[in-house]
């Protein structure tokens, strides 16, 4: 019942994830968030690497504990949406970078807590493909640059199970799990352009500031050993446009896509302690 119950829990969160996306309407999306970076240090000196592939894209996610208790992050993100724009008629990408600095602490081993306060930037866009009777051709729909300053909380728990056999063999140790949630509180900034086709059906760019907050509750588990492990991710960004910090009439907002999901290994290295 235990091992059922481990696995039901991401299930289950992904499953109301699945509903939120399909109650949005069909407006298009203008950002796409990078996954969380939750590493699960236990010591100084331990470093933590991870490469994911997801619903809005690829990421390298990385970690280092300076001490005990301090940690510093980073994060680049390849937004990718749309592989072939011969066969598609839109395509996103965005490239995007983040980095953040923390505070870990085990209050009563194996369950631990980190708070980050970090920063990221990037850009985007949307290419699209426009034809009629008289002319085929393509544009940017928008494009522009964004900031993204942000509080991110984790919680979670390191289990280590069982030794791994395999013919009799104790291949890798035992197995090493986890489980984090993370709670990231995000205020976007966002300075881009709108190309909009006028009456003629051509591209009119149309300036445009947009600021969003939004948060986003983030569940990772990994599994594996103590230095290799798989790791899975599942987020649902909540946006808050109510929740601006400058009072300006021509302030937009844009639509946050509300889905996050990742797959990717996970590599612990380093440290006095087992990782």
């Amino acid at each position: 019942m235990p091992v059922l119950k481990s696995f039901l829990s991401p299930l289950i969160f992904f499953g109301l994830l699945c509903v939120l996306l399909f109650m949005q309407s069909c407006n298009p999306y203008k950002y796409f968030p990078p996954p969380v970076n939750s590493p699960t240090f236990e010591g100084a000196g331990e470093v933590h690497v991870s490469g994911n592939a997801g619903l809005t894209g690829y990421s390298g996610k990385a970690g280092i504990s300076i001490t005990d208790n301090f940690a510093i992050t980073g994060m680049y993100h390849h937004g990718r949406i749309g592989e072939n724009f011969n066969e598609e008629n839109s395509i996103y990408r965005s490239y995007e970078g983040e980095v953040a600095f923390g505070l870990y602490n085990f209050t009563e081993k194996p369950k631990f807590t980190a708070i980050y306060l970090g920063f990221g930037t990037g850009s985007n866009f949307d290419r699209w493909k426009y034809s009629d009777s008289v002319r085929n051709f393509e544009y940017k729909r928008f494009y522009g640059d964004f900031y993204r300053p942000f509080i991110q909380v984790s919680t979670g728990k390191i289990n280590d199970g069982a030794a791994l056999a395999f013919f009799g063999s104790d291949l890798a140790g035992k197995v090493r799990s986890s489980h984090i949630f993370s709670f990231k509180l995000n205020y976007l900034i966002y300075r881009g352009y709108d190309n909009n086709l006028d009456s003629l059906k051509n591209p009119t760019p149309a300036k445009f500031n947009a600021e969003n907050t939004f948060f986003e509750p983030y569940y990772n588990y990994t599994i594996g050993s103590k230095n290799i492990r798989f790791e899975l991710g599942v987020g649902m960004p909540l946006n808050f446009t109510f929740l601006a910090l400058l009072d300006d009439s021509k302030r937009e907002v844009i639509r946050i896509f509300p889905l996050n999901a990742q797959v990717g290994l996970y590599f612990a290295l380093g440290g006095g302690k087992e990782n």
